[in-house]
This record gives structure tokens, C-alpha cells and sequence, in this order.
């Protein structure tokens, strides 16, 4: 089975922004937005958990950069299954943690947009 660590912005629950769980840390998005994409990573839709980590080189559009997926077993391909996504975070005190995983996860190469956009993503302004 193949790895996938993912470092993201520290939240306490990943169930969106609300006024007693923000986000903190994740880069220079997070700190000018005060929001990033992982707000909504443990949120189901439909019996599925879907995940965003900002890809290196993607700047400061959701959907701009890639995934490197050859090395997970996906060369030359748009996504790999069966992967073991470990989700980390720096806390706001220090010291980095796992916040989650998913398991027999698929992972994708480029961003996806939904073609039913969960009710948690909207209430989060993350459409798409």
C-alpha cells in the first residue's frame, strides 16, 4: 500500500469554519484568507470523505498545480487507488501531528470539482 502525507492548516474538527473552531497555520493562503480548502476534509457527502491539500507550485488557486502521483504507483495516470492518506498539522503551540487518514483512498493528480457540491463546502463558500 502506498503513503500520502499531507501537511494542512491545524483546525480541531475539519467540519468547516465556525466560530469555535478556525483554522490556523497551512501557509500564506490560510494566514491572508483566514480559510483554506481542508476546512471541510472530514465532512461526508453521500457516504465519501473528500480531501483538498494545497500541491506544491499551485500558488494561491485551489485549483493550480498537481500531485505527484507517480511515485504512489499512478505514472502516467489521472489518479491511484488503494493509497493511505495520512493528514498532518502543526499545532498552534508547536509540533506537528496526524489530525486523520483516510484509508483506500483515491488519490488524484489534478483538483476535482464536484459534480454535487456537499451542503458543508457551500456553507463554506467552497463551491465546485
Amino acid at each position: 500500500m502506498s503513503i500520502l502525507f499531507c501537511n494542512v492548516g491545524w483546525m480541531d474538527a475539519y467540519r468547516g469554519l465556525s466560530s469555535t473552531d478556525t483554522i490556523s497555520g497551512g501557509g500564506s493562503y490560510v494566514t491572508e484568507m483566514r480559510m483554506g480548502h481542508e476546512v471541510c476534509n472530514f465532512g461526508g457527502h453521500r457516504g465519501m470523505v473528500y480531501g483538498y491539500v494545497q500541491p506544491p507550485n499551485a500558488g494561491a488557486k485551489a485549483d493550480q498545480g498537481q500531485i505527484n502521483i507517480d511515485r504512489l504507483g499512478g505514472a502516467g495516470a489521472d489518479s491511484v487507488d488503494g493509497v493511505l492518506v495520512v493528514w498532518t498539522a502543526r499545532r498552534p503551540k508547536g509540533g506537528t501531528v496526524v489530525v486523520g487518514w483516510y484509508k483506500d483512498a483515491t488519490v488524484y493528480r489534478y483538483y476535482q470539482k464536484f459534480t454535487s457540491v456537499p451542503a458543508l463546502h457551500r456553507r463554506n463558500e467552497l463551491g465546485g
